[in-house]
């Protein structure tokens, strides 16, 4: 089992959806992921396993996480992919990063060409589980000023920090009350999740 997590991954961003722009521009999504609410990985150092709080400001949102749901749980490839890059992460963040790096330079020099925008979504699964891992995100954003980076999370000191420019977080609601309680929603950019039976009446 340790093998099969050590592995590095052959890619680290998943392509999405690409949004066409009444300009003739168009946006080009990629996403990080990891696994949510909890992962496990290999301290290779040590040949130990670790437990590691992907989303350590969640909340109530663990009753509804889309991530722990479909295919990120019904497929044993997706669970297995998303292991290797919290592994990877976890015990080489310099070359988590130089490899995220590489691919985002390929990217957005071909997407370039065709008058596309690149943007990365930091997370379609966990959070900014340490300072030091944030850190490094936002070191990476600063060397490609002319992609867009965003990311949800439910981690106060997060919304609240000092960010790059290409770098949108929006704090999710679902979080720890703790967390929220450190949130002004009037001031901070937020999303909240809508129960479906409203999303309805809306349309009534």
């Amino acid at each position: 089992l340790a093998a099969l997590f050590s592995e590095r991954p052959k890619k680290i961003l998943k392509q999405n959806e690409k949004m066409q722009h009444s300009d003739g521009s168009a946006s080009q999504f990629y996403n990080v992921g990891l696994p949510a609410l909890i992962g496990l990985a290999v301290d290779e150092d040590k040949n130990e396993f670790v437990v590691i709080n992907t989303c350590p400001g969640a909340g109530n949102c663990k009753l509804v996480c889309y991530a722990m749901k479909g295919g990120y749980v019904q497929y044993p490839d997706s669970n297995i992919s998303q292991t290797r890059m919290l592994n990877f992460l976890y015990n080489d963040p310099d070359g988590f990063m130089k490899m995220l790096a590489n691919e985002i330079a390929a990217y957005d020099e071909k997407n370039k060409k065709k008058n596309i925008k690149t943007i990365i979504r930091w997370h379609d699964a966990g959070d900014f589980f340490s300072p030091q891992y944030l850190d490094k995100a936002y070191a990476l954003a600063k060397k490609f000023p002319d992609v867009d980076f965003y990311a949800y999370t439910k981690m106060a000191s997060v919304a609240k920090g000092d960010k790059p420019d290409n770098f949108k977080i929006n704090f999710s609601a679902g979080a720890q009350p703790s967390q929220e309680k450190q949130i002004d929603f009037a001031k901070t950019k937020n999303s909240r999740i809508v129960p479906e039976e409203q999303i309805g009446r809306a349309h009534v």
